[in-house]
């Protein structure tokens, strides 16, 4: 996915807002924002916008010793999605149809992004559930790909998300074998293996890393592990915008869940800002 030239401001306020999360003067924020434009004009649009982000963020936080910007907000969103966890549960166990609730869950957390969106509301989110469809919907596809036995790569996203990510896991575990691609290193509110833990992902998928630390997957960088599950794979779930930027450019089929929290992914995909999103991508 190319980027766009909107791409440029949300970039470096991002970058800005992650030095600020770390407790940064004024003047080390404004110099982040400096290094942001001096950086994004060195590199080209034809990146997908994860991988401009990463390739911006990166070098800013590291130029200024800063490894883990939201190491308190992940430590605060663990804390948040495991006191929703019991009423996710509970709506699982209701419905008709566990395993597409399981995908409404996954797909309502995606609300918990600091990057494309950075107020939200997770009790109003919880409360929809069930409420609201996919706009795009492809869960027929989803039970059709689905054959006992399969391998499937699940690729998480935010921290915050973890335990709404942990229902459908859970639910899919019980006849597949899954494996969690977690990042290398922190960025944002990503999670890494650590949080992943924290979240009990372990207890029903074999957790790896992507290789690196960037948004999303940035194919230039990622880990053999991570290529080789990700080839080998009988079916591959992506969640969040960033894994939907960098999924839609990789060589085979996935299915994308999320919620559209910006214009240049809504246009893309051609829905609301807002809208869920059961995607099933094929190259």
């Amino acid at each position: 996915m190319r980027s766009d030239q909107r791409c440029l401001p949300c970039i470096t306020n991002q970058v800005m807002r992650s030095v600020q999360s770390a407790g940064a003067s004024i003047e080390q924020i404004l110099d982040a924002g400096r290094q942001s434009i001096e950086i994004l004009s060195r590199l080209s649009l034809d990146l997908p916008p994860n991988v401009l982000t990463s390739r911006t963020l990166i070098p800013v936080l590291k130029g200024m010793g800063l490894k883990d910007p939201y190491i308190r907000l992940k430590e605060k969103e663990i804390n948040i999605g495991n006191s929703i966890y019991p009423r996710l549960k509970k709506l699982i166990t209701s419905s008709k149809d566990r395993l597409r609730c399981g995908c409404l869950v996954a797909a309502t957390g995606n609300i918990i992004d600091i990057g494309a969106q950075q107020n939200y509301d997770i009790e109003k989110s919880v409360e929809e559930i069930g409420k609201i469809g996919f706009k795009i919907d492809h869960f027929k596809q989803f039970i059709h790909h689905l054959k006992p036995g399969h391998q499937i790569l699940y690729i998480l996203d935010n921290t915050g998300e973890l335990f709404f990510d942990r229902i459908l896991i859970e639910e899919l575990s019980e006849n597949y074998k899954i494996t969690a691609v977690v990042k290398e290193r922190p960025i944002h509110n990503d999670a890494t293996e650590k949080e992943a833990r924290s979240a009990g992902i372990e207890r029903f998928a074999r957790i790896i890393t992507s290789g690196d630390g960037s948004l999303g997957i940035d194919w230039d960088k990622s880990g053999k592990e991570f290529l080789e599950a990700y080839r080998s794979a009988d079916l591959v779930i992506g969640k969040g915008h960033a894994n939907y930027e960098s999924l839609i450019d990789g060589e085979r089929d996935c299915f994308l869940i999320l919620k559209a929290k910006c214009p240049v992914v809504a246009e893309k995909l051609g829905v609301d800002i807002g809208d869920l999103v059961f995607y099933y991508y094929q190259p």
